[in-house]
């Protein structure tokens, strides 16, 4: 799990070293070297909790933020994988 400011500083991180530009593609890929595209639209789940007491979010009460897949995961590009070290 990574929290939102994780992927904020990630995404500052690559934008300022000039690895990616703001209209760059975001993408995922897993560990079974699948890879998808997202669209351009998210959902989001405040913070707080239920009135029984569970989370809204259903895990830590901290909010969630959802992007929707785009395409269907493909078989990753081997030279992706070795860069995550997961060859």
């Amino acid at each position: 799990m990574i929290t939102v400011r994780d992927l904020q500083l990630m995404l500052d991180q690559a934008v300022h070293t000039g690895q990616v530009k703001l209209d760059s593609e975001v993408r995922f890929i897993n560990k079974d070297r699948k890879d998808c595209s997202f669209e351009e639209k998210y959902h989001s789940i405040a913070p707080g909790f239920t009135k029984n007491g569970p989370p809204v979010d259903r895990r830590f009460g901290e909010g969630t933020f959802h992007l929707a897949q785009e395409s269907v995961l493909q078989d990753a590009p081997k030279q992706l994988m070795l860069s995550f070290d997961w060859s």
